[in-house]
Order: structure tokens, then C-alpha cells, then sequence
């Protein structure tokens, strides 16, 4: 069996007992027997059992990459910037459900889009390419979208896990919660747009503000962990977020 099935099957077996009995109910012993090994086997992989849960949210985090790139791409087909995210709790590290459901949703929307260009196309000379791309692009909603998206990756899950993780974070400071550059770049980009299109008003650099967004990531959803997840979600992000853009 080559190591990285098994780093996956540790993972996935661990996570499913996590969600199972409570974090801190599933013992090491438990967790080697789940998965047909030995302790010297697991601990060749994984320090502990918080590295577990640690490399599952960092797995987590980056294969959503996609899904925040993507974002202004459903955003200009649709002109909506909104992402389903799967509640289904299975905790398998890949999970490629969504993959229909967006090429559904993208053919509905040229669709739709044909429809309305066809009986529209009289008044077309009438609309020119700012005016067209402030119908679709609004960058404050794509870094809204993103912050969203985010949240709801990391705790989908449940308030436990999240909770086991974002403690795991706090404790041991070779672990944080991090975006990768490649999320970092994409919602730097939707800051540039929404500095450009009007619909954010703050004139500090883009990356600064990014800087700002990030902080006020962590801190809400650790707000969030120290309310046992019962928040109410929408003025909190309206306080946390917003008004970094005004």
C-alpha cells in the first residue's frame, strides 16, 4: 500500500469517527483500528492526532482553490457570484459531487443568456463594455462570496471539528490557518476589481487589504468557535468585513 493511500485513509477514517463520537472521544487505539494498522505505523505518518485533523482542514483549504478562483467566472456567466457548497457529511478529503451541478448551472445560464440577447438585441448599441461589465462584476460581492465560501468550507463539518482545529491552530504555532497564495491572489484580484468598479470605496492597497480580510477571517470564526457556532452570521460578517471597504 503506497504511503499517501495511507495518509488518505488515516485521514478519512479518523475524520469519519471524529464527526462519529466528538474529537475528543476517538482514541489513537480506535483510530488504528479503524484503519487496520498499527500505532508505529500511524505515528510514522502523523505526530498526532491534531496533526490529523490539522492536514484534513489544510486539505480542506486547498482544494477549494477552485472554488474561490472560480468564483468571477460564475460570476460574469451568471451574473452571480454565488457557489453551492455540499453539506453532505462525508468527510473524504476529495469530492468531486459538485462537477454536474456547475456545468448544469453554467448551460441554464447561457441559456438564459441567449434568451435575453436575442429579444435585447435592438437596444444592444446601447449598452457599451463598462457599462456591461458593472452588470456582472461587483468586486465587493466576489471577496463576499469568497469570505462566505470559506467559512462555510472550514465549518461544514460542525462546531466540534472546527472548533478541535481552530484550538489546534492556537496552541501550536507551527500550525495556523492559512491560505494558500493562490487563494491570496484571487481575492487580492477581486479587491482590485471592486476598487475599480466603485463598489469598494477604501483606496489602501489591494494586498493590505487583503491583509485585513484574512485577520478578520480568523477572527470571526474563531467569534464563531467561542459562541459554539450559534451566530448570527449575516450582521456578523457585515461588522467583520464590510466596513474594511468603505
Amino acid at each position: 500500500m503506497a504511503y499517501k493511500n495511507i495518509d488518505t485513509i488515516i485521514i478519512n477514517t479518523s475524520c469519519n469517527l471524529f464527526m462519529e463520537k466528538g474529537y475528543k472521544n476517538v482514541s489513537v487505539n480506535e483510530i488504528c483500528s479503524a484503519c487496520s494498522i498499527t500505532k508505529p505505523t500511524l505515528y510514522y505518518h502523523f505526530k498526532s492526532k491534531e496533526d490529523i485533523l490539522y492536514e484534513y482542514f489544510r486539505s480542506l483549504i486547498q482544494n477549494s482553490i477552485n472554488l474561490i478562483i472560480d468564483l468571477e467566472k460564475h460570476n460574469i456567466i451568471s451574473g452571480s457570484s454565488s457557489a453551492p457548497v455540499s453539506d453532505d457529511k462525508n468527510t473524504d478529503v476529495i469530492n468531486s459531487d459538485n462537477s454536474d451541478a456547475a456545468n448544469s448551472n453554467i448551460t441554464n445560464s447561457n441559456i438564459t443568456n441567449s434568451n435575453t440577447a436575442v429579444s435585447d438585441i435592438s437596444n444592444s448599441d446601447a449598452l457599451n463594455e463598462n457599462e456591461e461589465a458593472s452588470m456582472y462584476y461587483n468586486g465587493k460581492k466576489l471577496v463576499t462570496e469568497a469570505f462566505n465560501l470559506l467559512f462555510s468550507i472550514i465549518t461544514a463539518k460542525g462546531y466540534d471539528m472546527t472548533q478541535s482545529f481552530i484550538s489546534a491552530c492556537i496552541c501550536d504555532i507551527s500550525k495556523a490557518l492559512y491560505f494558500p497564495a493562490a487563494i491570496s491572489d484571487a481575492i487580492t484580484e477581486y479587491i482590485k476589481i471592486g476598487q475599480k468598479d466603485g463598489s469598494i470605496l477604501n483606496t489602501s492597497k489591494a494586498d493590505e487589504l487583503f491583509t485585513s480580510f484574512y485577520h478578520a477571517f480568523v477572527g470571526y470564526i474563531v467569534y464563531w468557535c467561542q459562541h459554539n457556532g450559534l451566530t448570527d452570521e449575516e450582521n456578523t460578517l457585515t461588522n467583520a468585513i464590510l466596513p474594511l471597504f468603505n
